[in-house]
């Protein structure tokens, strides 16, 4: 006769246990939810209380960007089986709480100052990641939030993205003279820093084509 071994069904991994991760992953999935979490919520308290066009539209941004790749995310806890807090860290709730109590024209820079802070911590966590994770899922968090981190501090800092146009602008063809007029007004971006007088910048690049080759 059959035994009892025979008709039982085999036991299938999970998919947790199917996906490899270390203690690093783990460690990285919670600490970067904390900080989606705060950056959603830090937008959605300068869409209320900025004065600066420039600053609410840095908001609208972060809140799109930081839920996107927290949506991702919290998918990859799932299928690692992470468990993830439902909220920011208490530092960052303090650093919120205490970001919109502010009623007065330092709001903004006040704000920035700590949206750039927060950025930076996140490189922090990139590179741990990068160097000790072991996850390809969470791996290929680390890529896209990588990029997102930084376009948002070149744009916090004033300096160009990685993927800035104005860097990638062709050269053109055959004689010629292309000025680029760069103009930056510090009254459009609130900074904890004095702001500067406005500054216009012209850079003027001649092309001279390379004659053909004598026949």
């Amino acid at each position: 006769g059959s035994s009892d071994d025979s008709d039982a069904a085999p036991e299938r991994p999970s998919s947790a246990a199917a996906e490899p991760s270390n203690e690093q992953d783990r460690s990285y999935l919670v600490a970067a939810h904390e900080l989606h979490l705060s950056e959603v919520e830090a937008g959605r308290v300068a869409l209320a209380a900025a004065s600066s066009e420039a600053v609410r539209e840095d908001a609208a941004r972060f809140i799109a960007d930081h839920t996107r790749l927290d949506t991702e995310l919290v998918d990859v806890a799932s299928q690692l089986g992470v468990p993830l807090p439902e909220g920011p860290s208490e530092q960052q709730q303090a650093e919120l709480e205490a970001v919109a109590g502010i009623t007065d024209s330092s709001f903004d820079a006040v704000w920035l100052s700590q949206r750039v802070a927060a950025h930076e911590q996140e490189t922090a966590l990139l590179e741990a990641q990068q160097s000790g994770g072991l996850s390809p899922l969470v791996d290929r968090l680390v890529s896209e939030a990588e990029l997102v981190q930084e376009a948002h501090l070149a744009e916090l800092t004033g300096q160009p993205a990685p993927d800035d146009p104005v860097l990638g602008a062709p050269v053109p063809e055959g004689n010629g003279t292309a000025t680029v007029t760069i103009t930056e007004s510090p009254t459009e971006r609130p900074t904890a820093t004095p702001p500067t007088p406005t500054e216009t910048a012209t850079a003027t690049v001649t092309v001279v084509p390379i004659p053909p080759p004598e026949t």
